[in-house]
């Protein structure tokens, strides 16, 4: 009995010892920073992507405690009446492309979806009073961006993810609005983007047991533009 547990015990020990290294070994991994916190509503999102359209889609919250919880989270001196998310997608060219990467770097992604964005992809922010039938019609050039480290060539980044890192586009943001008289609105004008986290490796190809994680980072490409419309 005694040799029973004594073997036992060893193998808890060593059981142990394994999960405590293949849990430091995950931690030393570095991931991706989010620089695009937010993100267009997923009813947006869900109704873009159940109707395949390619126009705007829209949604109004009208709820008095999301309102209030909109309010609070974005420091308002008053609660609105409605925000409004106009959410107009472009069309999706991007496809899956594998490159084989020279030397023993390599890379790993993961596809975050489309419509992150920040408060640095804000174009314009303005308020309108009523009564008033107001009409945007804005663009901005954009571009297709990575934001963390790399050691490998762009290009192949660009092959890894899906789309080029650096490629220009333009945001356009077209609509029109009806104010009423005593209302008045916030237009907010972001840029949308699709997000893929990738990570860097080295060592022998596709093996992360046997290969070093060198560097982390997400890559940003333009993919419609958002509209957020509060009105008081």
């Amino acid at each position: 009995m005694k040799k029973v547990s004594i073997t036992s015990m060893i193998l808890l020990l060593v059981c142990s010892l394994f999960v405590s290294v293949v849990s430091a070994d995950a931690d030393n991994i570095p991931q991706p920073k989010n620089s695009k916190p937010y993100r267009v509503p997923f009813e947006l999102l869900n109704q873009q992507s159940m109707s395949n359209q390619k126009g705007a889609v829209t949604i109004t919250i009208t709820d008095p405690q999301k309102l209030k919880e909109i309010a609070l989270e974005e420091g308002l001196n008053e609660v609105p009446k409605s925000v409004e998310y106009e959410y107009f997608p472009n069309e999706n060219s991007n496809k899956d492309i594998y490159s084989l990467l020279a030397n023993e770097y390599w890379l790993t992604t993961e596809d975050r979806g489309r419509g992150h964005y920040s408060s640095s992809d804000m174009y314009k922010e303005f308020y309108v009073y009523g009564p008033d039938t107001f009409k945007i019609s804005e663009d901005t050039e954009v571009y297709s961006k990575k934001d963390g480290s790399l050691n490998v060539e762009l290009y192949i980044l660009s092959g890894a993810v899906g789309f080029e890192i650096g490629r220009r586009d333009t945001s356009r943001w077209e609509s029109v609005t009806t104010i009423a008289k005593n209302e008045k609105i916030r237009f907010q004008l972001y840029t949308t983007h699709h997000k893929v986290d990738y990570w860097e490796w080295f060592g022998p190809k596709y093996n992360k047991k046997s290969s070093k994680c060198t560097a982390a980072g997400s890559a940003y490409n333009p993919d419609g533009v958002l509209i957020k419309k509060t009105t008081f």
